[in-house]
């Protein structure tokens, strides 16, 4: 998170631009990479930490948690190409089922 976040600011400090993107693609979209990296990361996080205090098993624990990380720099990598990617569709794939695991688990911890 503090490299993609460093990036916009140094983006930000070149292209002298303190509010927005101005009419910069290439900050535009390192905003658009770090906006996507913070919507996920952490609401899966806080589920992952929910999921350990009510008991979740802890290969579960480290399975998600070392999904989350694989998924979150394969997303950020792959969102530096030009267009798609494995690595980007790989994290997006990785990234989901880390929120479905802990969401699922987290509904069933609360019926159970």
């Amino acid at each position: 998170m503090l490299v993609i976040g460093a990036r916009v600011s140094v983006l930000r400090r070149k292209h002298r631009v303190s509010m927005g993107a101005g009419s910069q693609p290439d900050l535009q979209h390192a905003i658009r990479t770090f906006g996507n990296f913070t919507e996920w990361l952490p609401m899966i996080v806080i589920a992952l930490v929910v999921s350990e205090m009510v008991g979740a098993p802890a290969l579960l624990i480290h399975l998600v948690g070392i999904a989350l990380i694989v998924s979150r720099v394969a997303h950020v990598l792959g969102l530096n190409a030009e267009r798609a990617t494995t690595a980007r569709t790989a994290g997006v794939l990785l990234t989901w089922a880390s929120a479905a695991a802990t969401g699922g688990y987290l509904v069933y911890a609360a019926v159970m």
